[in-house]
């Protein structure tokens, strides 16, 4: 039998990702939005997409299989 793995042995390698994505979404939500700005859009619709981006990332998680799990 397999010695059972330890959650501080694997913490890192499954947190560290999620940590570093939620931080690069939080980190480009303002740019987005004054792009938009910039771009001509109004400041509901930049707010809405940026809303929109960070609840598509939210709800698929960080492994992109979302429709996977939508189906079921």
């Amino acid at each position: 039998m397999a010695a059972p793995v330890r959650l501080l042995r694997i913490a890192p390698s499954v947190y560290l990702p999620a940590l570093l994505y939620g931080i690069g979404q939080g980190a480009i939500a303002p740019v987005v939005a004054l792009s938009g700005r910039d771009l001509g859009a109004s400041v509901a619709s930049a707010g809405l997409v940026v809303a929109a981006a960070r609840a598509g990332a939210s709800g698929r998680g960080h492994s992109g299989r979302g429709a996977d799990h939508a189906d079921r």
